[in-house]
């Protein structure tokens, strides 16, 4: 529902940043359910990502951008639910603790005059690193973000941040959802561009380890129902439970494209990289996320109907 000083347009959920890959996925899943969507980004998104923001339209969302994404902008703008979709994996702690605490903070604000429910996408990065054996699995915590961890990146720390506001808003309907590194079409990260060149080349990198990953498919169903409630008051760590290494999917990508790929062992230079690196770089971010060899499950999403890996190096293939 719109908000306007009192009248109220059925409109159903707002994707506040939602001018990115996990948006787009999530407006066409949305879509697929008859459902309505509002785009709320700043000025300049939609330009600099012009086929995601066609493909945007082309889903039925409306887009709307402003100077800032405010809590004014989003009552002028709003739903049965606020998606925050804001990312940063590269910047300054400034930076990101805008895009991390600042947007939620504002949406928070309208959610308290509209009664809208939130859905926060954040991280597995959130979780930081645990004071736990190597190669444990990790499950949501009983209480949110409970025992000792260290947050070796400013996207941990500020994703964090993020989540603690959340639950401590006093707000009735919020739920988070904690993706692994999202897969899928449409990707323009660092990571999905690698992959699809390596392939492309006759490469397909090798890990030795299990990447935390998850389809962006899969990621907007879970935020779909999400939306509709059904994980209202809860934290959900959304990895795929597979873990596979990444010359897995990679493999499948070069049966796709016909092509016998050479497996290039990618660990030992991600590692430097990822040690030498600043707080503030993806490098560092990858690196620490993987290290420990952790695996992430979720104690909510039993039973839930993951995509194959096959029919995922197909999605990822998708270029934005």
């Amino acid at each position: 529902m719109q908000y306007t000083g009192g009248a109220r347009i059925d409109l159903r959920h707002v994707l506040v940043a939602g001018v990115g890959f996990v948006g787009l996925n999530l407006a066409e899943e949305l879509a697929k359910r008859g459902e309505e969507v509002i785009v709320v980004a700043r000025h300049g998104s939609a330009e600099r990502r012009p086929r995601i923001a066609s493909r945007l339209r082309g889903a039925g969302a409306r887009i709307v951008t402003g100077k800032r994404i405010s809590r004014e902008m989003l009552l002028e703008n709003t739903g049965d639910t606020y998606y925050i979709l804001a990312g940063r994996i590269k910047g300054s702690l400034e930076s990101m603790r805008e895009a991390h605490v600042g947007i939620v903070e504002e949406t928070i604000g309208a959610a308290r005059e509209t009664g809208s429910r939130v859905v926060l996408v954040s991280s597995i990065a959130a979780l930081g690193i645990p004071r736990l054996p190597e190669g444990s699995t990790i499950l949501e915590e009983e209480r949110h973000l409970e025992g000792e961890r260290e947050y070796a990146t400013l996207h941990m720390l500020t994703k964090a941040e993020g989540e603690r506001v959340l639950v401590s808003s006093g707000l009735d309907k919020w739920s988070i959802i904690r993706p692994g590194v999202v897969l899928g079409p449409y990707n323009y990260h660092v990571e999905a561009r690698a992959l699809r060149a390596a392939v492309r080349l006759g490469f397909k990198p090798v890990l030795g380890r299990g990447v935390p990953h998850i389809y962006s498919r899969d990621l907007a169903v879970i935020l779909a129902e999400a939306g509709a409630g059904r994980y209202d008051g809860l934290w959900v760590n959304a990895v795929d439970p597979r873990h596979p290494d990444i010359a897995v999917i990679a493999g499948h990508m070069c049966s796709i494209l016909g092509r016998r790929c050479l497996g290039i062992p990618a660990w030992w230079g991600l590692s430097i990289a990822g040690r030498l690196a600043g707080r503030g770089s993806p490098l560092k971010l990858a690196y620490s996320i993987m290290a420990r060899r952790f695996r992430y499950a979720s104690r909510h999403l039993e039973g839930f109907k993951w995509t194959g890996l096959e029919e995922q190096a197909r999605g990822i293939l998708v270029e934005p």
